[in-house]
């Protein structure tokens, strides 16, 4: 059951409660030279890359109306007073994240900071791995909490680029060793991750004691695993949710969509715009969102089901999911800008965006 499917997902044979793509479908590739228009071994964009203005400007003008059908034209723009000022990506930022206490940090895409740990064996958690900042604790920090989901029948090592980047910036995170292709089993998996981060951390004399923000945790997936988080948003421990390239409403294996009901917090919905299939189903869970909370819907040009996420920090899906963790879950500020306002750093470029009770 996926909501967000390659192109090799409707030919694929579908059976019992399983996502819309095959393991081997699921699992992150390298990145195709093709996707970059750059000539190997020249840097220079080859000819098909290169492509005319006119050309550029249909493709702008596409990506623009696959997005136009879900906008809500009855909301209000904010005034400019409200509206936040763009992200200057270049722009220094001073001052640590109010709460948190994490690092400071200018540009979300780089390598954070942290030392990292995996530990493949927990005590009391045996399908999780754990991956964290090696120095827990540093400084006095009490580490924001993960829980992520792969997509159906990978691994950990699928998204480690970004997991470990994710660690490396600050936050205590948990990921599933391997998923499966049932959406069910993976919801109860997610919630015992988070029981089991909230007792290591009242746990005296344990390594973790102390050290982690107990009101401070996200839950995240992709693909299959996105469509699995969705039963948990309902949680109100939960701060924030992130959901790429898989979408609940509509899902065809048919999956529980009362669970949007439940969303009470903030959440980022993240697709590609050649992920054919599953946009659709993406833009459905914008539109069907609670209405009163916030929510980013970003549409992510030239990339697919599975692309990025070998990418070094996991390319630029790794820059935004740092860039919203850093700001709905660790509190900090200054990651407003690159969401809120007209000309947002996620809302241009290679990102087109929707937004809703955000800015």
């Amino acid at each position: 059951m996926i909501a967000c499917s390659s192109a090799a997902d409707s030919e694929a044979p579908r059976q019992g409660n399983k996502e819309d793509s095959a393991p081997v479908t699921d699992a992150p590739r390298a990145p195709d030279r093709r996707d970059s228009g750059v000539e190997p071994g020249t840097g220079r964009r080859d000819a098909a890359a290169s492509s005319s203005k006119k050309d550029a400007a249909a493709e702008a003008d596409a990506r623009s109306g696959a997005l136009d059908a879900a906008v809500d034209t009855t909301r209000p723009e904010p005034s400019e007073d409200a509206r936040t000022p763009s992200a200057d990506p270049d722009a220094a930022t001073d001052t640590p994240a109010p709460g948190s206490a994490l690092p400071p940090l200018t540009d979300p895409g780089a390598k954070g900071p942290f030392e990292i740990q995996v530990e493949e064996t927990l005590e009391g958690l045996s399908t999780h791995i754990l991956i964290a900042p090696k120095e827990l604790g540093r400084d006095g920090i009490q580490h924001p909490i993960v829980v992520w989901i792969n997509g159906a029948g990978t691994s950990s090592t699928s998204y480690r680029a970004m997991l470990d980047n994710v660690a490396a910036h600050g936050f205590f995170l948990l990921d599933d060793k391997q998923s499966n292709f049932e959406v069910e089993p993976e919801v109860e998996a997610q919630r015992a991750a988070i029981d089991w981060a909230i007792a290591q951390a009242a746990k005296a004399g344990g390594p973790y004691y102390g050290k982690l923000d107990t009101k401070r945790i996200a839950i995240a997936g992709q693909s299959l695993g996105s469509v699995s988080t969705f039963g948990n948003v309902g949680d109100p421990r939960i701060k924030t949710s992130i959901h790429i390239a898989g979408g609940l409403l509509g899902n065809p294996q048919g999956v529980d969509e009362s669970w949007m009901k439940g969303l009470h917090a903030p959440a980022a919905f993240l697709c590609g715009d050649r992920d054919t299939n599953g946009l659709p189903r993406v833009k459905r869970d914008f539109e069907g969102a609670p209405p009163t909370v916030p929510v980013y819907f970003g549409l992510l040009a030239g990339v697919g089901h599975t692309d990025e996420f070998n990418k070094p920090n996991g390319g630029r899906w790794g820059r935004i999911v740092i860039a919203w963790l850093r700001w709905q879950l660790a509190d900090d500020v200054n990651f407003a800008k690159f969401f809120t306002g007209t000309d947002c750093e996620f809302c241009k470029g290679d990102w087109m965006a929707m937004k809703r009770a955000i800015d």
